[in-house]
């Protein structure tokens, strides 16, 4: 779950379809504010820019296409101040790409000499604004 005072979240999922293609889902939501959009292999999933906030209603789905798979990103209202999401494609829900980094696995369907994503912990020292 994440709390509506976590600031932006970005959820990133990775596949692949049943031509052996790989793909890439990315949702951007900001849980306070409501506004998101998603993108589907680096391009705009059309009608995802709008608004899912706790004014909204319990659940929203972002029907998508990628290769030959269809799929359907879910942000799903947890509680009054919480958020949960999801993607599903051709029927099976897939993990999400850091879930898979902290398993050390790989998306479904990617060779064992596939490349791994790598997570680097950064630590803000100083703010500038101009």
């Amino acid at each position: 779950m994440v709390s509506i005072f976590s600031g932006e979240v970005n959820r990133t999922w990775r596949f692949t379809d049943g031509a052996g293609a790989g793909h890439e889902v990315v949702l951007y939501h900001h849980p306070l504010t409501g506004a998101r959009a998603a993108m589907v292999d680096h391009a705009e999933l059309d009608q995802s820019l709008g608004t899912s906030s706790v004014f909204h209603a319990a659940t929203t789905t972002m029907p998508f296409r990628a290769g030959t798979a269809r799929g359907t990103i879910t942000i799903q209202r947890t509680s009054l101040v919480g958020f949960a999401y999801t993607c599903e494609v051709d029927g099976r829900p897939v993990d999400e790409a850091t879930a898979l980094v902290k398993r050390g696995g790989l998306a479904p369907g990617l060779a064992p000499g596939a490349p791994r994503l790598t997570v680097f912990a950064v630590r803000v020292v100083g703010r500038a604004t101009t």
